[in-house]
């Protein structure tokens, strides 16, 4: 109003009221960015990964080839040739937490193959003078030669030099889903919102709720990406940083219903609708603002190719304690191997995060809490060294002074730098010796040949995949500001509007205890 308007030029109680809640904003959406470059990949942990991901293929290619391991490049181009081996999940999607794990999958006739990596990795990690640390090695089901049904994935498990890996055959529903989501979040833009909202809420899911783990019965990350999908698809307009996605996340799902309501991307479907084991399509309104509306569908034949999912075969949608359909498939319910208890819990985590959450985002004073205390799980397990590299301290600017730059990175890694390439899955970016910053994570050869070898289908017949590949592979890399950048010129906006005011209130330290809960997918 303008009285409001003439009491906040004039310094009156209501100006400055506005002022302080403004304030407050933009420290929340100050800590916030900081976490999410906590939490987002680190180049350390990209180039262990990667160098981790090359020795199970090069322990895949020879169980399968049952000849000795190829160092030659030439060698394992030829290998190629003949098996498809694609990592998967979060790892390429850069939205892994620092206990993320690694999914690998390997292309070929038959999965006889997964017997002799199982008996490979269990001798491997019998010797002392093994070129990487191997431990852990199971497989479910046991014993893998026997017939499984058709919906049980046969996945050797393991641990490489600290990272835990799953290999699986055949998974083309995996690659299928990394396009969906890649392309979803080259569709909003806005430096990798999508992805930057993913970690986040990941993180609360994981150390805060304690609801992110599909071998404890709990949510799987592909049912907890497509909640957020749900969110962005549903709310697009009104999204506009992480903390906005969570809070919307929190408060959708808090009030869904749980009990008789199956969830899509496109909202909830009554159980009386689903008929046949198939959950129906829900029609685009003229008041809904989709972000997948039909017209995006009908238009992009990338995004077509990618929507109509590999041809899977399930046994019907069937309903359960927690119904999350498939994107990709609606005869396949993601949320099947929710227990009873378990879709308790994750309700009422939803309930309880929405209701603190709406407590430090109402309060300006931080009186009944603020970032820091609403991921305090998160700061504890933040504070010390990074889990999937081992000697980075991941947290150490908190306890600094108050800079948004960490500066246990910066002395070798300039991590300042790299952040805005955190979230691109592209290869290779500028390469030019006077152009340093722009130079990709994940930029060696081996891992630009494997990104782009996703192109090609194991059988080489699939024509969808590969459009959908070709679709998400050859984008141009995507740019985003840095998040120190951001910082700086959002404090240079605040400084404007206070006139010299003070600012600058020193960032509290979180803590968290250590999670003692195998590292999730």
């Amino acid at each position: 109003s303008a009285r409001a308007h003439e009491e906040r030029v004039q310094g009156g109680p209501r100006g400055k009221s506005i002022q302080v809640m403004l304030d407050a904003a933009l420290e929340r959406e100050r800590h916030v960015d900081e976490l999410v470059m906590q939490l987002q990949p680190h180049p350390r942990a990209e180039a262990h990964r990667a160098a981790v991901f090359r020795h199970i293929k090069r322990m895949v290619q020879h169980v399968a080839s049952g000849e000795k391991p190829q160092e030659d490049e030439g060698a394992v181009a030829r290998e190629e040739e003949e098996m498809q081996i694609h990592r998967f999940g979060s790892v390429p999607l850069k939205t892994y937490l620092p206990h993320g794990d690694l999914d690998v999958t390997a292309f070929a006739a038959d999965d006889k193959w997964l017997q002799k990596l199982k008996e490979a990795l269990e001798a491997q990690a019998r010797q002392d003078d093994a070129q990487c640390v191997v431990s852990g090695v199971y497989s479910v089901p046991h014993d893998l030669n026997r017939p499984a049904h058709a919906e049980v994935v046969k996945v050797v498990k393991c641990q490489i030099d600290g990272i835990s890996v799953d290999v699986s055959a055949n998974a083309l529903g995996g690659l299928f889903t990394l396009c969906l989501l890649e392309k979803v979040d080259h569709l909003v833009g806005d430096r990798h919102l999508f992805k930057r909202s993913m970690v986040l809420i990941k993180a609360w899911c994981y150390f805060e709720s304690r609801i992110l783990s599909s071998q404890n019965g709990l949510l799987a990350t592909y049912a907890l990406e497509t909640l957020v999908l749900c969110i962005f698809n549903l709310f697009r307009p009104q999204l506009s940083t992480p903390i906005s996605v969570l809070a919307k996340f929190l408060e959708y799902f808090a009030n869904f219903d749980w009990g008789n309501c199956c969830l899509t991307i496109r909202g909830g479907v009554n159980k009386e609708d689903i008929r046949r084991g198939t959950v129906p399509d829900v029609p685009e309104t003229q008041d809904s603002a989709l972000l997948l509306n039909d017209s995006i569908l009908e238009s992009d034949e990338h995004l077509k190719a990618i929507m109509l999912g590999p041809k899977e075969e399930h046994r019907g949608f069937q309903w359960k304690n927690l119904n999350i359909c498939d994107p990709l498939s609606n005869t396949n319910n993601l949320g099947r191997s929710v227990s009873r208890g378990n879709a308790l819990r994750i309700r009422r985590a939803l309930v309880h995060g929405w209701r603190d959450l709406s407590a430090v985002l109402g309060d300006p004073s931080g009186a009944k809490g603020t970032i820091h205390t609403f991921y305090k799980y998160t700061m504890r397990t933040l504070t010390g060294n990074r889990p999937d590299v081992g000697d980075i301290c991941i947290a150490a600017h908190f306890r600094t002074n108050g800079t948004s730059t960490p500066s246990c990175r910066s002395a070798d890694f300039s991590h300042s730098q790299h952040s805005q390439q955190s979230f691109d899955t592209g290869s290779t970016m500028s390469r030019s010796s006077g152009d340093a910053e722009h130079t990709m994570i994940m930029s060696d050869e081996e891992d630009d040949k494997e990104e782009r070898s996703a192109r090609r289908d194991a059988e080489g017949g699939n024509t969808s995949l590969n459009t959908a590949l070709n679709a998400i592979l050859t984008q141009p890399t995507a740019h985003w500001p840095d998040v120190a950048e951001a910082h700086e010129e959002a404090g240079g906006s605040r400084d404007r509007r206070d006139s010299g005011a003070k600012s600058g209130d020193s960032e509290k330290e979180g803590e968290r205890s250590e999670r003692s809960e195998p590292s999730q997918g």
